[in-house]
């Protein structure tokens, strides 16, 4: 084996250990969160209704079948269980937890919401943070029509009144991925914008639509716009010390029965569904990665070019002091 080929494997195995490590700290920290005592069970829910009702998804041609008996049997279990429900903002305040502190997320701002799913809420001396989509001709609400409605202004009020947090979920619910970066400020703006007027109170929560990676671009943009806390897509629990413009979540599907909720929310659980979309989405992970590296090395470089001009500066300066004491 020549000279050259050694160097190569020693780069190689290098290349190897290092990456092993990451892989390991990546593990290591997920099972440090995922099981830590305090960590912030933080769950996400989209509609409930009152009773069986049934009615046609008319983008897929599905028929939907919802009943709020479960979300109530999921809402009294972690009552029971000795949960309690922090203010969202809780995390970016640094404020105390309680020993089992508690996130629920209600997605889109549906009619349903206001007529079952928060009384339920309530009832428990619970409260819940409610993303609200402000146009009501959204394709969001247009899809269900029949089945459920947007929340009317009033009802916002009134939700907000009752301790119940109103947060932004865009203006339209396009995909953020396909806009351009001024649509996306329109989104983020405007919707914060209308939310404000109807509660006279800034918005400082915002949650991007589903099935959509939270990239750095959003989450910059989100807060020049003002935003102090942002739940993406991604799965997993919460900690004290987490980053407010990234949080994780656990969508509770409509169909799910206690059984299979009391198995979702326990740590291990948890932690295979994290790493498993983690690894999913690994191309985009390391995409906003090398996205962040390109817009971070200009101000490097330009950090480099500063402090090379300085040190040239320097030698002039010295020069020149010792020519006149030459003189």
């Amino acid at each position: 084996m020549g000279f050259i080929s050694k160097i190569s494997l020693i780069f190689l195995v290098i290349i190897l250990i290092i990456f092993v490590l990451i892989i390991l700290r990546y593990l290591f920290k997920a099972l440090k969160e995922e099981f830590q005592k305090n960590r912030i069970l933080t769950l996400y829910y989209q509609r409930s209704t009152s009773r069986l009702t049934k009615g046609i998804d008319n983008s897929s041609g599905r028929i939907l079948l919802d009943h709020n008996l479960r979300f109530e049997e999921q809402i009294n279990y972690l009552f029971s269980k000795g949960y309690q429900t922090i203010a969202a903002l809780s995390i970016p305040s640094k404020k105390s937890l309680p020993s089992k502190p508690l996130l629920l997320f209600l997605d889109n701002g549906y009619r349903s919401h206001y007529l079952y799913s928060c009384p339920v809420i309530k009832k428990y001396g619970f409260t819940a943070t409610i993303f609200i989509t402000p146009d009501p001709l959204s394709e969001v609400f247009t899809k269900i029509r029949g089945l459920d409605l947007p929340l009317t202004p009033r009802q916002i009020k009134e939700l907000h009144q009752n301790n119940f947090c109103i947060g932004s979920h865009g203006m339209t619910l396009r995909p953020f991925s396909k806009i351009t970066s001024e649509e996306l400020r329109s989104e983020l703006k405007n919707s914060k914008k209308l939310l404000k007027t109807i509660i006279n109170e800034k918005i400082d929560c915002f949650t991007l639509p589903s099935e959509h990676f939270l990239d750095r671009r959003i989450q910059l943009m989100a807060k020049e716009e003002g935003y102090k806390l942002i739940a993406g897509n991604r799965i997993g629990t919460n900690t004290p010390t987490c980053d407010p413009l990234n949080l994780r979540k656990i969508v509770i599907n409509k169909d799910m029965d206690l059984q299979e909720f009391k198995k979702l929310i326990k740590p291990h659980r948890i932690f295979q569904k994290r790493i498993f979309y983690d690894l999913k989405n690994l191309p985009f992970i390391m995409g906003d990665l090398l996205n962040n590296h390109r817009i971070s090395r200009p101000f490097s470089f330009r950090l480099f070019r500063i402090k090379k001009k300085c040190s040239q500066n320097e030698s002039t300066f010295h020069e020149t002091i010792e020519d006149k004491s030459e003189k």
